[in-house]
C-alpha cells in the first residue's frame, strides 16, 4: 500500500505536511535541508510552481517530533505554528488518484516546453486524462493552475504524436519541437 507521502507535492502541501508556513519549503531548499524541483523563473511568469519530495517532508516532520519529544514537549526553536493544517493535507494527499513520483514530476510549463505547445493545451490534456498528473491542493486560491505532471506520460504522448504526424494521421497544426 502506498503512503500519502510517496509522491511529489506542491509548496502548500509540503508546508502543511511539515507544519510550517507556505513560504518555508522554498527557503529550506535554498538552505539544502529539502530537495525540491524549482524551475527557472525565466519563463516569464511571476509565480513559479515548486515541487517537493513528499518523503523528505514527512521525514523532516518526524525529526521535528523526535526533537520535541526529546525536550519534553518543548521545541528547541519556535514551535511550528501551522500544525493544524497537517491532518487536512494528509487526508487530501491520501485521496489523490494520480500519484506522480518526485523523480518523475515536472511542472505544467516544463511539460509545455518539452511538448512544444502552449501550457493551456497541456492543462486540457491533463483534464482529459490523456496525460498523467494532478492539481496541487492549496487553500490560497489558484489551485487549478498548479499542476504536477508525469514526465513519463509527456514522453509517451510525444512518441504517439510524432508517429501520427509521420503517418500523416494527426489532425491540426504540427507541434513546434
Amino acid at each position: 500500500m502506498k503512503k500519502y507521502y510517496d509522491q511529489a507535492v506542491g509548496a502548500y502541501e509540503a508546508a502543511c505536511l511539515m507544519g510550517v508556513h507556505f513560504t518555508v519549503p522554498r527557503r529550506m531548499v535554498d538552505k539544502g535541508i529539502l530537495t525540491g524541483h524549482i524551475p527557472n523563473a525565466a519563463s516569464g511568469r511571476e509565480r513559479v510552481v515548486a515541487i517537493f519530495d513528499g518523503r523528505e517532508c514527512e521525514k523532516n516532520f518526524a525529526e521535528y517530533e523526535e526533537r520535541v519529544a526529546a525536550l519534553g514537549g518543548k521545541s528547541d526553536r519556535r514551535p511550528r505554528g501551522w500544525l493544524h493544517l497537517r491532518p487536512d493535507a494528509i487526508a487530501r494527499l491520501t485521496s489523490v488518484e494520480t500519484r506522480v513520483p518526485f523523480d518523475d514530476a515536472m511542472t505544467l510549463d516544463e511539460a509545455a516546453s518539452e511538448m512544444g505547445v502552449h501550457p493551456t493545451l497541456v492543462a486540457r490534456l491533463l483534464r482529459e486524462r490523456r496525460l498523467a498528473g494532478r492539481v496541487c491542493w492549496t487553500r490560497r486560491g489558484g489551485g487549478g493552475r498548479l499542476w504536477i505532471v508525469s514526465r513519463k506520460s509527456v514522453r509517451e504522448n510525444l512518441r504517439t504524436v510524432k508517429s501520427l504526424e509521420a503517418a500523416g494521421k494527426k489532425r491540426g497544426v504540427r507541434r513546434q519541437r
